[in-house]
């Protein structure tokens, strides 16, 4: 009998340590994605692809988002920086309300249509690129 209730205790062990990974936010991000909704032209050429004009350069590509449970949002520079004076991480804090996440920085940034699974946080943003080009634009950012 004691076998019995000593074998069930470690499956019961094993079972809850291979629960799913959670769908939360809280993880490292890094973007991988990124889409104008509408097309924009900018000085003569059209994008669809936002990441190709916002994220050409490979310093902000390796750039990763941490975001902490206490509802603190990290972001590391990567391995390569656009300046090297620039510090390395820059902290700020977010809220998640429904399908709508705010970091709370230097400026306030709010981000629609939010989902997020176990792989992908998906969010949209609506900015204006000058000469009154204003689009939405969806990021994704796949977990690390």
């Amino acid at each position: 009998m004691k076998k019995l209730i000593l074998f069930s205790a470690l499956a019961m062990l094993a079972i809850a340590g291979c629960k799913k990974k959670e769908d939360g936010i809280e993880g490292t991000w890094k973007v991988t994605a990124a889409t104008f909704t509408p097309p924009v032209t900018i000085n003569g050429t059209t994008y669809t692809d936002a990441y190709a004009y916002l994220f050409s350069q490979a310093c902000v590509q390796d750039n990763l988002f941490i975001f902490k449970e206490n509802n603190q949002v990290v972001e590391d520079e990567g391995a390569t920086k656009c300046n090297p004076n620039d510090d390395q991480q820059d902290f700020a804090t977010y809220s998640l309300n429904g399908s709508t996440l705010t970091i709370f920085s230097s400026d306030t940034t709010v981000f629609t249509n939010v989902s997020v699974d176990e792989d992908n946080l998906k969010g949209t943003i609506n900015g204006d690129f000058g000469g009154g080009v204003n689009a939405d634009v969806q990021i994704v950012w796949t977990r690390q």
